[in-house]
């Protein structure tokens, strides 16, 4: 079997090829942004006379619910604090029945010394 000799390539690149490729993307990129340009300026041109687009800052108004927390932790110390005045202290829940909240520490031990309420066997829920 014959060696072969190195040898370069005899094909090359078609020059011509790539610039039209490149010219024809180039006007198609060109013509999608002056088309582009053409329609958001005719849009941009004529506003919509219903609607009104004002900030609700420039009205000194608060923007509609929900709102976005100013300050997550603050306002969780506050709820928790609430939750805990509330569980544990003694109010009216209604009067007139005769009805009223206790500290749930109070309750846990109340239960435990009185046992939980059994209903009659006959009586449904």
């Amino acid at each position: 079997m014959p060696e072969r000799t190195p040898a370069h390539e005899t094909k090359d690149v078609d020059i011509r090829a790539i610039v039209v490729f490149g010219a024809i993307l180039l006007a198609i990129v060109g013509a999608v942004s002056l088309g582009t340009s053409f329609v958001l300026d005719f849009l941009g041109s004529r506003p919509d006379p219903s609607v009104v687009l004002r900030s609700p800052l420039a009205r000194n108004e608060l923007p509609p619910q929900p709102r976005l927390q100013v300050a997550p932790p603050a306002d969780m110390r506050v709820f928790l604090a609430r939750e805990d005045a509330v569980l544990s202290s003694y109010a009216w829940v209604d009067r007139p029945q005769k009805i009223v909240r206790i500290p749930i520490d109070r309750a846990k031990t109340l239960l435990l010394e009185r046992g939980f309420p059994i209903r009659p066997s006959g009586e449904r829920p």
